[in-house]
């Protein structure tokens, strides 16, 4: 008995001691959590004072797992610890990483837009965009870096060098020296005349790129043959189209989808014999010829200063957002000795690198310092705002071909997804306003912004741009116009490249509609589309199509053509992809269906996804067909092509028009009527058919028609678009005569 109350004793003893010991540990617990949120609190508070009350805590979102990724993210530490932040018992950093994939991204974006950091860094233009989505109500301060272009970004960073932009935020933009890169490609490789890129039509920072290498391209001679992706999966295949369209050599932009699949596009211009030249600097490591970039542990490091800053306790509202370009040129000797037409670096060009890749493949790198660009100059705040703030009137300079005076006007661009579509309806604008004697720079500024499909995005652009209170508006697509006609009421408000702007909240009719907006919609060549198919392919008795639910101007085009097909016999196969994740298994889905071909309709998601819906179309060895000229650039064996940019220059006079005093309550909208045939017989034998004599007639008939009209009223010259008619000379267009009409009327 005396044994077992020992026992007993000895036992309570012990459950005592691990009552108390947990007490302490409790207690302790407590005392710390309170501490760090309570110091995540406040504002203030460097490593002295974060040692005592708590560590501070920040997360950094990288997009993915890439050299210039995690040079990045590694300078970022290292700039941290030059300001005395260093992870330990007075930082905590955690590292997230979507691994490429962007609903990843967003998900953890929101997870940490609804955490306890002090501060939340993101590395990309992606990861940029996604963490200032979940984060706009500013719960969060948040550092950005590895961002090409942060203004159009569509973050509400309005300028650099300014303090027009969210509070919680700021960072580093490094725009990427593209057009010195193609010089130096010129330099190096004198019969340089053809340079491909694969580029994601989904990221700003990439349209961005692009957009700059076309323009370097043309005033070099030089031809740009574009391959859009998805994915960094569809690189390889991008890649080698590329080749077979006659690319000499491929470069490529601040493109965060190429980075992960750098070593896939290296291995087939290598296999081609030709050079690869990339503005991601570090490429080298994977075989690229030479690299003209940042020198992104430099910019990393840099983000990691703006962090430590914060950290001390100042206030992310008083630092603008600048641009920071710390070049870095690095050379490949062993890749430049392999090439098909081999390329020799001169003296000059070696003393200037900060690194070379001997010919034993290692990369030995100079201690150089970096050089960064001189940061721009803020923009005054007289420049901003509407043309009434600047107590400018409007009617002045009204005449036709005259300056407007007074300083530029704003106009403010939105577009829902970047697609070439869009970019076509963009330029037509530009075109439209320069026909009306208006200047860039002088008569008016414009900027386009993109929400990159996301409607949420969308929706906070559409307020950013109603603060701003812009002179113009331009709404491209539908779902911009949507947005617009619900938000904005009392700035002037121009649509292009609309389906139907009617169920878009815009108007009743062309004469009766909102006050505030105008436009030019394209109501689109459905007619014209389903007769060609009965004529000319009599067999086919069923097409499909992918069109997206959550998109008005999709189930609007769907069922317009629905009607035009059953007036001629011809059923209608719909398969709905309701996000762009969706739509390659909904294509794969399509072509496994028993329909006879896939007659795609233009909507945004659809344009955006063309590549996926040709692979699939490839793979069953089904007729595609499409509604726009880069349908068949990028794989459709034919297609009645809307004309979007003359639809953008008819959008364009009205926006002068508005400019120059008129209300837009007195301008009717117009319904925009122009399209072109585009044939190519080696794309039809690659989906497995073949076109027939009649449509080739019909499209060399036209072609002449076409011709004529051209001659009758020159349009405005507009940048060379990639074409395969290089390497497949049956390509043929066609303009039908209404299409004549309108462009006497452009």
């Amino acid at each position: 008995m005396e044994s077992k109350f020992a026992t007993f004793r000895r036992l309570l003893l012990g459950l005592g001691l691990i009552a108390a010991a947990a007490a302490v540990l409790l207690s302790t617990d407590l005392r710390s959590r309170r501490g760090a949120s309570g110091d995540r609190r406040a504002s203030g508070g460097g490593p002295e004072s974060s040692s005592a009350a708590g560590p501070k805590h920040v997360a950094i979102l990288q997009h993915s797992t890439s050299q210039v990724m995690d040079e990045i993210r590694e300078g970022m530490i290292e700039g941290l610890a030059s300001k005395g932040w260093v992870a330990g018992p007075r930082l905590v950093v955690d590292v997230y990483n979507a691994h490429a994939d962007l609903p990843t991204g967003n998900a953890i974006a929101t997870k940490l837009a609804s955490g306890d950091y002090d501060v939340v860094a993101t590395i990309s233009t992606p990861m940029l965009q996604a963490f200032a989505n979940a984060n706009r109500e500013g719960r969060r301060k948040h550092v950005f870096a590895g961002v090409t272009a942060p203004v159009e970004s569509g973050v509400g960073v309005k300028a650099l060098d300014s303090l027009d932009k969210p509070a919680w935020m700021t960072g580093i933009g490094s725009a990427q020296p593209v057009a010195a890169i193609f010089r130096e490609a010129k330099r190096l490789q004198p019969a340089l005349q053809t340079v491909g890129v694969a580029w994601n039509p989904a990221e700003v920072n990439s349209e961005i790129c692009t957009r700059r290498a076309r323009e370097v391209s043309k005033e070099l001679g030089m031809t740009l043959v574009e391959a859009p992706i998805e994915s960094a999966k569809d690189v390889p295949e991008a890649a080698n189209s590329l080749v077979v369209r006659g690319a000499q050599a491929i470069w490529t932009g601040g493109d965060a989808t190429i980075v992960p699949a750098i070593d896939a596009l290296v291995g087939v211009a290598t296999k081609a014999g030709i050079p690869v030249f990339s503005n991601m600097a570090g490429q080298v490591e994977h075989g690229t010829t030479f690299d003209l970039g940042a020198n992104y542990q430099e910019v990393g490091a840099e983000g990691g200063r703006l962090v430590a800053r914060l950290l001390d306790g100042e206030d992310p509202a008083g630092i603008p957002v600048r641009n920071y370009m710390p070049e870095s040129l690095l050379l490949n000797e062993k890749a430049a000795s392999t090439l098909r037409d081999r390329i020799v670096f001169d003296d000059r060009t070696r003393a200037e690198a900060d690194g070379i890749v001997g010919m034993d493949g290692t990369l030995l790198r100079r201690a150089k310092p970096p050089t960064a660009s001189p940061a721009s100059p803020a923009s005054p705040a007289s420049a901003a705002g509407p043309a009434a703030a600047r107590g400018v009137d409007p009617n002045a300079g009204a005449a036709r071909g005259g300056p407007l005076g007074g300083g530029p006007r704003s106009i403010v661009a939105i577009v829902y997804v970047e697609t070439l579509t869009m970019e076509e309806g963009f330029a037509g604008v530009k075109d439209g306003l320069a026909a009306a004697g208006l200047v860039e720079g002088r008569d008016f500024e414009m900027r386009l912004q993109s929400a990159q499909g996301d409607v949420a995005i969308l929706n906070g652009i559409v307020d950013a741009a109603v603060a701003a209170s812009p002179d113009v508006i331009v709404a491209l697509s539908t779902p911009a116009l949507q947005a617009v006609a619900n938000k904005v009421k009392a700035i002037p408000v121009v649509f292009s490249i609309v389906s139907n702007p009617f169920i878009a909240g815009a108007g009743r009719s062309d004469d009766d509609h909102l006050p505030n907006v105008t436009g030019v919609y394209i109501s689109g060549p459905f007619d014209r589309m389903a007769q060609l198919l009965h004529d000319h392919f009599p067999s086919w008795k069923s097409v499909g199509t992918l069109f997206c639910p959550a998109e008005v101007n999709s189930v609007f085009v769907e069922g317009k053509m629905r009607d035009a097909l059953a007036r001629r016999g011809i059923e209608l196969e719909s398969v709905a992809a309701s996000t762009p994740a969706d739509l390659p298994d909904a294509a794969a889905a399509l072509a496994s269906r028993p329909i006879d071909a896939i007659v795609q309709l233009s909507d945004n998601q659809g344009t955006a996804g063309f590549p996926a819906i040709v692979r699939a179309a490839r793979r069953s060895h089904k007729p595609l067909v499409g509604f726009t000229a880069q349908a068949v650039e990028q794989g459709a064996a034919f297609a009645i092509a809307e004309e979007y940019r003359d639809a953008g220059r008819g959008s364009g006079s009205m926006v002068a028009m508005i400019l120059r005093g008129a209300p837009p309550s007195k301008i009717p909208f117009r319904d925009f009527e122009g399209d072109v045939l585009v044939v190519d017989e080696a794309n039809a034998r690659a989906l497995g058919f073949s076109l027939p004599p009649s449509l080739l007639a019909l499209a060399a008939a036209d072609a002449k028609a076409h011709a004529t009209a051209a001659v009758v009223a020159p349009a405005p010259a507009a940048p060379p678009v990639p074409s395969p008619t290089a390497v497949r000379p049956a390509k043929a267009r066609q303009r039908g005569a209404s299409a004549s009409a309108a462009a006497r009327r452009h």
